[in-house]
């Protein structure tokens, strides 16, 4: 599905959506800035009948040249238009459109609405965009057609929403990030016999070739002459070798260098300390911090950001193999730590740990963000509503909770505090990799902390919110896609501060 910024309506004007604002206990306000709807609709008693609340819709028929008008409920006419409350609307709007099988659909002017009743129209617009174009997502590759299969509905094809060009610049980069999202949904919704280590590699290479950024990809043989004893570890029991892939965008007039890190384990069996079977499946999105990565500098290069930014992805599977390393292992770090290895499905804290040292040595960043399905104790704090952030920077928590609350895409602050250095102590090596079940996440994140060199850095636990069970409004079941908004918006906001 595309949504496009336009001038005029299609000539096919097969359908138009209009917007009403209802509040309680008063009539709807229409806003279809047409008189000919207008009169129609106020001419019969279709106000209190059918539009009772937010959500509610009436059709019309054979209108002003148009083959059906939607008059689409909004709600209160207040400013949780901005965000969240629109990208709901938008979830309802597409299932509708979805329902009356309409394929070419044109929006009335949503710049004259919002100054209307005041609101914020490059917000508003960025808003409903997005939530049309991430409900219309759809992971169906695999399926095929049954004969006996009843025939789909006729899919919503393109959205014209008649506009200014400002507006239509809104729409075309909300559209880029929906992209991104979608990139990383995708690989995250690939089994483990699709993406692995070497699919994956191959998979960024063609992304920075197809919009003109560099990406390197370490092999085996590179991991070992760097020492990187953390991937090296967790790839032991793997017949597929790890690689380390990165990818590096750089704007000529960019200030600002930023580092991210993503954890990709393209499938997570836990190793020899092997995770139970229920669920397993669902380990292919071990990858999801990698994907995001991945899709976030995708997005940042189609933006054409000023920004200097360095993703790392290091990919491997974990796997129990005769050649696996076991509990109890040490394991000697590129930054030259060693680490005793308590439990072998606390295998993402190594790989990232050799990545952000190497990044953070190699390109001497401003700022290095990780972000990974990490820890199930992240599930247990926070559920699949938020992502854990961890930082040794406090002054950054406010940008990136902003990013976050802007997008819906919500980061809570967790301490760090020495204190948890404690659990991590092993009577063997310089540290353990695991601290005991008391403040999983946190000590996951001590343990990282060792890796940055004491540079700014910031941590961000996507585990339970990068693949969800069940369909939640426009995040679909499965891959989410979290994160890709989130660190462009800050991205966007980091840049310009100076």
């Amino acid at each position: 599905m595309k949504i496009v910024g336009s001038k005029s309506f299609s000539k096919a004007r097969e359908c138009l959506v209009v917007f009403c604002f209802k509040k309680t206990k008063e009539k709807p306000v229409i806003y279809s800035h047409n008189t000919i709807i207008d009169k129609r609709f106020s001419s019969i008693d279709l106000k209190n009948k059918y539009i009772q609340k937010e959500n509610d819709y009436v059709i019309l028929y054979k209108i002003d040249g148009f083959q059906k008008v939607i008059i689409f409920a909004l709600g209160k006419n207040d400013e949780s238009f901005r965000g969240e409350a629109s990208r709901k609307n938008a979830f309802h709007l597409l299932k509708i459109l979805r329902n009356t099988e309409t394929t070419d659909i044109d929006l009335t002017r949503l710049e004259d609405i919002s100054r209307a009743v005041g609101l914020d129209a490059d917000k508003f617009v960025s808003s409903l965009t997005e939530g049309l174009l991430l409900s219309s997502y759809e992971f169906t590759k695999y399926r095929t057609k049954n004969d006996g299969e009843k025939k789909s509905k006729r899919k919503v094809k393109n959205i014209r929403l008649v506009c200014g060009t400002s507006i239509a610049r809104i729409i075309k980069e909300t559209s880029i990030i929906c992209e991104g999202t979608f990139l990383a949904r995708d690989l995250v919704n690939e089994p483990s016999n699709v993406i692995n280590s070497l699919t994956l590699s191959k998979k960024a290479k063609s992304i920075s070739k197809k919009f003109k950024y560099k990406t390197t990809v370490f092999d085996k043989k590179k991991l070992e002459i760097l020492g990187m004893g953390g991937v090296l570890g967790v790839n032991a029991g793997s017949t597929t070798p790890a690689r380390l892939i990165i990818s590096e965008y750089r704007h000529p007039g960019s200030k600002k260098t930023l580092l991210l890190v993503g954890k990709g384990v393209t499938f997570d069996t836990g190793g020899i300390s092997l995770k139970p079977s229920k669920n397993l499946g669902d380990m292919k999105s071990d990858m999801a911090g990698g994907a995001v990565v991945l899709s976030t500098l995708m997005v940042v290069s189609q933006l054409n950001l000023k920004a200097h930014i360095i993703g790392i992805v290091p990919a491997t599977d974990n796997k129990p193999g005769s050649s696996a390393q076991n509990p109890g292992d040490i394991v000697k770090m590129y930054n030259g730590l060693t680490v005793e290895v308590a439990n072998t499905d606390a295998e993402g804290r190594l790989i990232l740990a050799d990545a952000m040292s190497y990044g953070i040595k190699q390109y001497k960043p401003d700022l290095t963000i990780d972000i990974a399905t990490l820890t199930g104790a992240c599930i247990i704090a926070l559920g699949h509503r938020a992502a854990g952030l961890m930082t040794n920077t406090p002054s950054i928590v406010s940008d990136i909770s902003k990013a976050g609350n802007d997008t819906y895409e919500r980061v809570w602050h967790m301490p760090l505090y020495s204190d948890y250095e404690e659990q991590l102590k092993s009577e063997i090596a310089d540290v353990k990799n695991i601290g005991g079940r008391p403040a999983g996440s946190i000590t996951a994140a001590k343990f990282l902390e060792k890796f940055v060199a004491g540079k700014p850095w910031m941590h961000i636990d996507i585990a339970g919110t990068a693949f969800i069970e069940t369909v939640s409004n426009y995040l679909p079941k499965g891959a989410t896609g979290f994160g890709v908004r989130l660190l462009t918006a800050f991205i966007k906001d980091w840049i310009s501060d100076k």
